[in-house]
């Protein structure tokens, strides 16, 4: 994990002075624990060797004759080291025993939250990075932006309104911005435009979505209902065609001014794309690809984003109607390491790509060295095994997918929903839409999905699902339940 050196600088926060009874039935103990403090503040700590010592401190029968800030301090570092270990659900329980005892510190809510993050809790990471945005906003400057991006982002699905508001006016008050100047704070923004208009702060809104340029972001707002107190006052600050333009230029500029970043290449295609600049965007990567070749340094962050650089090309190729050459770029993405490891991402989107082509054996084929994978990505695994079976007529495969799926839908519903599409299940997709619409925090994602975006050309079976989608969005349940929260329209730029 990064920034282990910052969150070991817990330990020296957490060693508070201890007074000792005249009679110590626990001086043993307590001389063992401060020995593992001691060690533990060493820049080569063996964290293996740390968290079995706690282990047996925690397990001492004379443990609880220990004062409450050395039982916090004892469990504060066993759920680090199991951390640092993965141990994930291990260091749960030992933080969540941390914060119950002498209060709470910012070092646990941040160790909770690094823990909940990698347990794809989003229950427990918005409650975390709540608590360091209220109590300890001087933390939020050593998170991590993805963690951050994440728990926010889908904070409303995990919390209530209130809680939800508390949040995000937190970030905003402390003014939070991303390290990486590449990232878009439009998917933050928007959480706070919406807590507001649910307190009737219609001004406070409208200010909060003064910047927001994000073509999506902005139609979400324009397709959800909540938002019309602005967006229907003053539709043409929202209009989406401009706001795609903003970002191409926005994002020539910050890639231009990050030469040694591909990750500027990358975010810079993704609009492009959406424009239909197709040929600009083979002309962007190729460019990016030959000045990789000629020189392996050329880029600081080439082992991240490379694999993401062919992503875009491959989007390129397809949507000039190349399938066959994007596929070729899709199976040299998927050979490329991913941290340090199988390349999942690129290696589910080839095996999707198979089956978009009508060629499920392959599709299987490429999931086959798939391992290691969070939540969200064993449901992106299953879907694209589900439409492979169902084109194979495997009844028994798809349904296995489709039970491991519907088991854990709170991981990825989207990725549920494409998976009942495969199957032609429509009666069973339709409910799941239900289901999302009736979520204020999945509302705007679903309803973004059922939006009709130009067409990009596309093999038989991409054409097939597409039509799926929409004859869903028509259905009249759908409709109906879609109506009462938003409304599905035509754009004039493709999608993602």
């Amino acid at each position: 994990m990064r920034n282990l050196a910052v969150l070991m600088g817990a330990i020296l926060f957490l060693a508070a002075s201890h007074v000792h009874a005249a009679v110590d039935p626990a001086l043993e103990l307590r001389a063992q624990l401060a020995a593992i403090e001691d060690k533990a503040r060493q820049s080569d700590a063996d964290m293996g060797a740390i968290h079995d010592a706690l282990v047996a401190v925690i397990g001492d029968p004379q443990f609880s004759a220990l004062s409450e800030t050395e039982r916090h301090d004892a469990y504060y570092m066993r759920g680090f080291a199991a951390l640092q270990l993965g141990n994930v659900d291990e260091a749960a329980s030992s933080l969540d025993a941390a914060l119950a005892l002498q209060g709470d510190h910012a070092f646990d809510w941040r160790t909770r939250l690094y823990t909940a993050e990698a347990m794809r809790d989003g229950a427990k990471a918005a409650e975390s990075l709540s608590a360091l945005a209220r109590l300890y906003p001087a933390m939020l400057a050593y998170l991590d932006d993805d963690v951050v991006f994440h728990a926010a982002g889908n904070a409303a699905r995990y919390m209530t309104p209130a809680e939800n508001s508390a949040l995000q006016e937190a970030l905003a008050a402390n003014n939070w911005q991303p390290k990486d100047t590449f990232l878009s704070m439009d998917g933050i923004s928007i959480q706070l435009v919406a807590t507001r208009l649910e307190h009737g702060d219609a001004v406070g809104a409208a200010l909060a979505a003064m910047h927001i340029r994000d073509p999506d972001t902005l139609i979400t707002m324009l397709t959800d209902k909540r938002f019309d107190p602005i967006t229907q006052i003053e539709p043409g600050d929202y209009d989406v065609s401009k706001g795609l333009a903003d970002s191409i230029a926005l994002y020539r500029s910050k890639a231009a001014a990050a030469p040694d970043k591909l990750e500027g290449v990358v975010m810079l295609t993704n609009f492009l794309v959406r424009a239909g600049r197709f040929d600009e965007t083979l002309t962007l990567v190729d460019g990016a690809l030959k000045r990789l070749k000629s020189n392996p340094n050329a880029y600081s962050d080439a082992a991240d984003e490379q694999n993401w650089v062919l992503d875009a090309r491959a989007r390129a190729l397809a949507a000039l109607g190349r399938f066959d050459e994007a596929l070729s770029v899709r199976v040299a993405a998927a050979k490329l390491d991913e941290d340090g490891g199988v390349n999942v991402s690129q290696a589910i989107n080839l095996a999707d790509a198979y089956d978009d082509f009508g060629r499920p054996h392959e599709a299987l084929a490429a999931t086959e060295t798939i391992g290691g994978l969070s939540g969200y990505g064993a449901m992106a695994y299953q879907k694209t095994r589900a439409c492979a079976f169902a084109q194979l007529g495997d009844k028994d495969g798809l349904a296995q997918s489709l039970a491991y799926m519907r088991a854990h839908e709170a991981a990825s519903a989207s990725q549920l929903l494409d998976a009942e599409l495969c199957a032609g299940n429509m009666d069973e997709a339709a409910a799941a839409v239900i289901r999302l619409l009736a979520n204020p925090g999945a509302r705007g994602d679903i309803i973004g999905e059922l939006q009709d975006f130009k067409d990009l050309p596309t093999p038989p079976q991409a054409a097939e699902m597409r039509k799926r989608w929409r004859a869903l969005a028509e259905r009249p349940d759908v409709a109906a339940e879609v109506a009462k929260y938003g409304r599905v329209l035509s754009w004039p730029i493709y999608p993602q």
